[in-house]
């Protein structure tokens, strides 16, 4: 065989051995720990995630059960005093406090109060008692009449929604 016949064969036969090499060393020994690292990753930002959901159902819960807990509130349930609602539930209190929905229900699951607050419009929806809205009996919402307070992301048509439930007590 002439000399650069065993040249070429050498030099591909080297080269295929680095290439199957190469492929093996990504295969058994690369590839396993990037995959390693992503898992890695992903469990980390998981935890912060719902470390991150557990502090903010956390504050809502807290910030609601101010609310719930206040006599004045449980007055407002007792005669529908509309004063309480413009010193508590104006477009200042939504903005101030970051939030953007407040629900008041009677204990028949009849609302008695429902304000929407708008960010990018700086509007506020309302809809009072009179409107004769009800919770239809087994929604979440209504729970808090069992004495358990609730807290929970609901689905919506342009996202998930923070949401949180209390009691109103005496």
């Amino acid at each position: 065989m002439k000399r650069s016949v065993r040249m070429t064969l050498l030099g591909a036969g080297a080269f295929l051995l680095f290439i199957v090499l190469s492929v093996s060393i990504q295969r058994w020994i690369v590839y396993p720990q990037f995959e390693l690292l992503e898992k890695q990753d992903l469990q980390r930002s998981t935890d912060a995630l719902i470390a991150a959901y557990n502090r903010e159902a956390q504050s809502l819960a807290e910030f609601l059960a101010d609310y719930a807990e206040w006599d004045d509130t449980w007055a407002f349930v007792e005669d529908a005093n509309p004063v309480f609602l413009t010193s508590n539930f104006a477009p200042a209190s939504f903005q101030r406090d970051n939030f953007h929905c407040v629900w008041i229900l009677a204990a028949d699951g009849r609302v008695l109060y429902r304000a929407t607050y708008n960010f990018e419009q700086d509007s506020l929806e309302e809809i009072f008692a009179d409107a004769g809205e009800r919770i239809l009996e087994g929604h979440p919402f209504l729970q808090p009449l069992s004495g358990q307070s609730m807290r929970g992301l609901l689905p919506q048509a342009g996202g998930i929604t923070l949401v949180a439930a209390h009691p109103i007590l005496t």
